[in-house]
């Protein structure tokens, strides 16, 4: 199996020569089982090279696993060359709305309207079918594929892929459950206690999703420091991520979805201190911030 990081921001593009090394594409991961089947995580603006990537190897049959329908998790799909050419087959997933009107469907519809994009979904020439997912395990081409709910703003599922062998997760957005319950008083015990357990549970969740994994690819947006200001909105400082890591006993663990202000500098620095961590509290575990073009082998 292998692993091609094509998008590691998060959430707008921020290109330049302050971002070059570790790149400015919004979310997209490709993994290719030792079968040849394609699997995209996320349809953000890296999928655009991603796709030209794969001309050559047309007609393609590729599985696009979205997180959550946030712009730059699905702003690149429009870009992506494949979907215009017939003969392929695209499959997306994704997560279900709480919305019944919100189908995965409808939201990529909308984002190609006439009034957004001068292409609309129905003139792509590809043949495109929709999965919406809820928590559970599903067959997906020769992978074993788990999905979670996650802690963000809008219905996020994380994706436990396990294929030759091999265990990817890949979470999208999430942030660590908390209670925030510091204005409670005495007389809302009971509601404290519903709170704390479901909070308990979702991050109990979090770890099962994740146990064991050969490779987590996990939202590391924040410092520790940067975090308190951001609390609810939906992303993790790297801490969080390097503990989740270590409960959950994974072999490696990748920090994504880089703040667009960050450059290179910055994200160097938090590398180095994400594998200080690592080394204390899993010295097993390989601490790395995710790169564009990079590939891994598992």
């Amino acid at each position: 199996m292998k692993v091609k990081f094509w998008g590691v921001r998060g959430s707008i593009p921020a290109p330049g020569p302050q971002t070059a090394e570790f790149g400015g594409n919004t979310s997209c991961v490709e993994m290719r089982t030792d079968a040849g089947e394609i699997f995209i995580f996320d349809a953000g603006t890296g999928i655009r090279e991603c796709g030209l990537s794969l001309l050559k190897q047309m007609p393609l049959a590729v599985k696009i696993l979205v997180s959550h329908t946030h712009w730059d998790h699905i702003h690149g799909f429009p870009f992506f060359v494949p979907a215009f050419i017939r003969g392929n087959t695209i499959d997306f997933y994704g997560p279900s709305h709480f919305d019944a009107e919100k189908t995965l469907k409808k939201v990529i519809e909308l984002q190609m309207d006439y009034a957004y994009f001068p292409v609309r979904e129905a003139e792509l020439n590809s043949r495109i079918e929709y999965h919406d997912l809820q928590a559970g395990t599903y067959t997906i081409g020769g992978a074993r594929v788990t999905t979670g709910v996650l802690n963000h703003p809008v219905h996020t599922l994380g994706y436990r892929c396990e294929a030759d062998g091999k265990v990817v997760v890949y979470t999208g957005d999430n942030e660590t459950y908390r209670d925030n319950l510091t204005d409670a008083s005495e007389d809302d015990a009971e509601y404290i206690a519903e709170v704390r357990a479901a909070v308990e549970e979702g991050n109990r969740n979090r770890v099962r999703l994740c146990q064991g994994a050969d490779l987590l690819i996990c939202d590391s947006q924040y410092t520790p420091e940067e975090y308190p200001s951001k609390v609810g909105w939906g992303h993790s400082p790297w801490d969080d991520v390097v503990r989740l890591g270590a409960e959950a006993g994974v072999r490696r663990l990748a920090l994504t979805h880089h703040e667009p202000v960050r450059n290179d500098e910055g994200m160097r620095k938090l590398e180095a201190d994400a594998r200080r961590l690592g080394a204390e509290l899993a010295p097993g575990m390989e601490v790395f911030a995710a790169r564009e073009k990079v590939e891994i082998c598992l």
